[in-house]
């Protein structure tokens, strides 16, 4: 049924604003918004210099907005998570997602398609299920991490809405403009101590086995510990040498960056391939039995292969950060 009169129309609008408002608060807001309205006919009413038509009243409300629109402006503003929480709710998840999620996705990937065992023993459908039921698994743990961080979010917007403690703050009380290139001095003690230690006892319990005295245990290697031996050896002496240069001048240089990153890549190259290559042939242990220390050698030989995707994911992120910290130096050196 067509509308023949503007101010039928407008009668019609209120109502549907009035919808969307409180009930205590309906009368005077649609008083309002009634009166606003007839000021904006009356104004074009007397810029035209007659009556306004119907068609011309739609255009003015269409231009106003849509209804539930127009009641939501005399709401009080409500959100899940508010805008001082939000970018705080966003770094928990990117944090959540590169600590939590994509981490387990890689480690859960690469256990499956270098597991020999998965390849020979499980037919194409089993294969197939056990990827599907990684997948749920997966969706599961970011369905519930993103919930979980969510709820803890909301209710903490909640409490903020009635306390404000997130508000109160001082000035004085905020950091010293931190220097990304700034190496504290405890940290290089630290590297250096722990540096020399690990010398003395590679040097003293290592060959041809890896002695524990404290515990009374062996590890005996393989032939190829030669290698291992020396390669670790040379990244304690070196990551100690890099600690010795901080504490003189504790900052970031670009030579000792790429120093670092050569450091830190031989080390990751050599506990990878310590990882995989069944390092470790025998294990003496007085509660274990002559005839089983071989056995319990395999066994930690085992789980070594297990781990091993998580110190290649190590390896990556060790090396992503030293390239980055090369890129950020050779930055700031151009600018």
């Amino acid at each position: 049924m067509a509308i023949s009169n503007p101010q039928d129309l407008i009668a019609r609008y209120l109502q549907a604003v009035s919808f969307w408002l409180p009930r205590a608060q309906r009368q005077d807001i649609a008083a309002e918004l009634a009166a606003d309205i007839q000021s904006q006919i009356d104004d074009r009413e007397a810029a035209l210099d007659r009556p306004i038509t119907v068609p011309e009243v739609e255009e003015l409300l269409r231009r106003r907005g849509a209804p539930i629109l127009v009641a939501n402006g005399y709401l009080p503003q409500r959100s899940l998570i508010g805008p001082l929480l939000m970018p705080i709710y966003l770094l928990i998840l990117r944090i959540l997602a590169l600590v939590c999620l994509i981490p387990s996705v890689v480690i859960g990937l690469a256990n499956l398609l270098l597991s020999h065992s998965f390849w020979a023993t499980h037919s194409a459908s089993q294969q197939f299920q056990n990827f599907g039921a990684f997948w749920n698994a997966m969706i599961s743990l970011a369905f519930s991490s993103i919930a979980t961080t969510t709820l803890a979010f909301a209710i903490l917007e909640q409490i903020n809405q009635r306390t404000n403690f997130l508000t109160r703050w001082e000035p004085h009380r905020l950091p010293a403009v931190r220097n990304p290139h700034h190496v504290p001095r405890s940290g290089s003690a630290i590297q250096l101590a722990v540096s020399i230690l690990f010398v003395c006892w590679w040097i003293k319990h290592a060959p041809p086995a890896v002695n524990f005295p404290m515990l009374h245990v062996s590890l005996l290697f393989t032939s190829g510990f030669p290698w291992f031996f020396w390669g670790f050896l040379l990244v304690s002496l070196c990551s100690g040498a890099i600690a010795v240069a901080h504490l003189v001048h504790p900052c970031w240089t670009r030579s000792r960056a790429i120093v670092n990153l050569a450091v830190d890549l031989l080390g990751s190259i050599l506990f990878c391939t310590l990882f995989r290559s069944n390092p470790f042939a025998a294990i003496f242990d007085p509660d274990i039995q002559p005839g089983q220390s071989v056995a319990a050698a395999q066994t930690i030989n085992h789980w070594l292969i297990t781990l091993y995707p998580w110190c290649l994911l190590i390896a990556v992120i060790t090396t992503g950060v030293n390239l980055y910290r090369i890129w950020r130096l050779n930055k700031n050196a151009s600018a």
